[in-house]
């Protein structure tokens, strides 16, 4: 558009200076000399000046529209990779300091909605209207079949139950278990895992979740849960994350 509006003006210019030529023509001599010029011979000069001085300025204006547009997309540009710095990596601390790991800057840290989690980030949504995701952090017990046989309970699928997919890995000399369920998420009210109430049923929903044996820490258990859409954009940088994992000694 800015483009357009920049040509449109100089095509404007060309053409008064096109008439300006023209006249100068049809009128040869006028500018010469002469001891008294007739009244349609000064029209003609004032009618030249004029339509030189508005040619003069549309290109004037042309010139600083099309440096204005240049300004402004520099400055996007710049604006642009000043927020993707903004979005750097941050350390998530865990158990005073004796586990670390790397999370994108963008993912928010919040208050945790339960006492028994100790750290909870949300990643926000990209669609108007849709929900945030929520990835919780807590050190708990109980075998690792158990628990992801209680989050196999938590979702239910267009034929019943859920099967999770799982996978290990080893991170930082410990033993990784990657939990993913796709489904009917049951949300519960009171904000931990454990908490009773009010059940939520959330259509189409994902959990990407990893337990971490530490060992002298216990198991650490990692729940990202949310839209299925949100999720997907961030399941890679969520198992990123807890790759990154250290342990101090």
């Amino acid at each position: 558009m800015q483009i357009n509006h920049e040509c449109m003006m100089r095509r404007r210019a060309w053409c008064l200076w096109v008439i300006c030529i023209l006249d100068l023509k049809r009128d040869n001599g006028f500018l010469q000399s002469q001891p008294r010029k007739t009244l349609s011979e000064m029209m003609n000069l004032n009618r030249f000046g004029y339509c030189l001085f508005v040619a003069t300025v549309l290109f004037s204006f042309s010139a600083v529209d099309a440096q204005s547009g240049s300004a402004k997309e520099n400055g996007s540009a710049t604006k642009g990779s000043s927020t993707q710095a903004d979005a750097g990596p941050q350390e998530v601390s865990l158990a005073g300091g004796q586990l670390t790991l790397s999370a994108p800057g963008a993912w928010e840290k919040v208050q945790p909605r339960s006492r028994i989690l100790e750290a909870e980030l949300k990643v926000a949504a990209s669609a108007e209207g849709e929900k945030d995701g929520r990835i919780t952090i807590m050190r708990a017990g109980g075998s690792i079949p158990a628990n992801i046989a209680r989050w196999e309970g938590q979702f239910a699928g267009s034929g019943g139950d859920v099967e999770a997919a799982t996978e290990v890995e080893e991170v930082a000399g410990k033993k990784v278990h990657f939990v993913d369920l796709t489904g009917t998420f049951q949300d519960s009210m009171g904000g931990g895992p454990f908490a009773g109430g009010k059940k939520v049923a959330r259509e189409n929903y994902r959990m990407s979740a990893a337990i971490v044996e530490t060992g002298d820490l216990g198991n650490y258990f990692f729940k990202f849960i949310g839209p299925k859409t949100v999720v997907d954009a961030a399941a890679d940088s969520f198992k990123d994350m807890i790759r990154s994992m250290k342990l101090g000694e």
